[in-house]
């Protein structure tokens, strides 16, 4: 038996010992992809700030009147950009399926900011009002779906099997010869169980 001062179960502080901390060895996201994401959270929690502090900025873009309700209007449209901003700029680099979630849920807002915004557009008297906010949306949305485009489901596959020595292509090569051969053994057990009988 092992005397108990060897094994000791605390540390001297009387805590527990931190778990130690993993971190990959190679990051998903290139330099210019993180660029990309961390400039547009920064953008969208500029532009939510702006629109916190002044929201008449915001509904200025829907022809409405400038009244209390207009900006109150305004500051949700803010608050909603500062929770993306935020969602985007805290989204763990080192998981691109945690960069690549919080994208989609930014393009897709941006999408429908600039359906909103072209149909608010159509309907007004006046369309100069409504041309900037729709080019910079629509740009931004533009840009998500270049940078999203950019993370390449090939790519990940690479990376998760590169640390077995197996690459991409390999390893579905691989999972489609080990298809044929459960194949090949079910219809030799069912050729087996005819002679058989």
């Amino acid at each position: 038996m092992p005397e108990p001062a060897a094994y000791p179960l605390l540390q001297a502080s009387g805590l527990p010992a931190p778990a130690p901390i993993v971190v990959p060895a190679t990051q998903p996201l290139s330099g210019i992809q993180r660029f990309a994401v961390t400039t547009f959270a920064v953008l969208r929690i500029i532009r939510g700030f702006g629109f916190v502090i002044y929201p008449a900025l915001s509904v200025s873009s829907f022809e409405l009147p400038p009244n209390g309700n207009a900006f109150v209007l305004g500051s949700l449209l803010g608050v909603r950009d500062l929770l993306l901003g935020g969602l985007l700029y805290t989204a763990d680099e080192y998981l691109e399926r945690e960069v690549r979630r919080a994208l989609v849920v930014n393009l897709l807002s941006d999408a429908f900011d600039t359906f909103i915004l072209i149909f608010s557009a159509a309907c007004a008297a006046k369309w100069e009002h409504h041309i900037l906010g729709i080019v910079f949306v629509a740009v931004l949305a533009f840009l998500e779906h270049l940078t999203l485009f950019s993370m390449n489901d090939d790519e990940e596959l690479i990376a998760r099997h590169a640390a077995n020595g197996v690459y991409g292509y390999q390893t579905m090569v691989h999972g489609d010869d080990d298809k044929k051969m459960r194949m090949n053994s079910w219809l030799a057990e069912l050729q087996f169980a005819e002679e058989g009988v």
